[in-house]
């Protein structure tokens, strides 16, 4: 059905990203964007390392750090992920997934 096309689907991202990736090493959003593929195939370990890959290229580009928030997140590792989500704020005060985000993981510490 529907759901094996779409893993299909986020295998063949992880396959596009990783090639761009040989052939641009040193491009942040490509990390990023694989890491995305990644969570969307429960594969959060993939996803944390380009995130922390994209953050090491590119430090201030705040999509890394929401993304890492959401894998951490996802493997309730909820203060580290708190820790991301406030990074990816500080770099994009304004974007309203982040808030949600790091209000939604303060709660479940509660």
């Amino acid at each position: 059905g529907d759901g094996t096309f779409k893993v299909f689907h986020f295998h063949l991202l992880v396959s596009f990203y990783g090639k761009a990736i040989e052939l641009n090493p040193s491009n942040a959003v490509y990390y990023c964007n694989r890491a995305a593929a990644y969570s969307k195939l429960g594969n959060y370990p993939g996803a944390m390392r380009d995130c922390e890959r994209a953050i090491s290229i590119d430090p201030k580009y705040s999509k890394a750090y929401g993304r890492m928030g959401l894998a951490l997140s996802s493997l309730n590792k909820l203060s580290e992920a708190v820790f991301y989500y406030r990074k990816a704020l500080e770099l994009d005060p304004d974007n309203e997934t982040y808030k949600s985000n790091l209000k939604v993981t303060e709660q479940k510490m509660k």
